[in-house]
């Protein structure tokens, strides 16, 4: 009986321990994409500036610094 109730207890871990990490992970994947509008935002900033009204060249070029960014991010960090 002890065994038994030992091992339901280790079954219940370790389902509480796979909804932590998928969870973890969902909540990873959102914060990288805030953190990637984060970084378009300013690319953008810095691009408005930088082109003085010439705002056609520049619709994709924020997202694709970000995405670079957050690569070099993950480089760093090792995430």
């Amino acid at each position: 009986m002890n065994n038994e109730i030992q091992q339901r207890a280790k079954e219940i871990l370790e389902q509480g321990a796979e909804r932590n990490k998928k969870r973890f992970e969902e909540i990873n994947r959102e914060e990288e994409k805030q953190l990637r509008d984060q970084f378009a935002i300013q690319a953008l900033n810095a691009l408005i500036i930088a082109h003085k009204g010439t705002y056609a060249e520049i619709y994709d070029e924020p997202y694709s610094i970000a995405d670079k960014l957050l690569k070099a991010r993950k480089e760093v960090y090792g995430e």
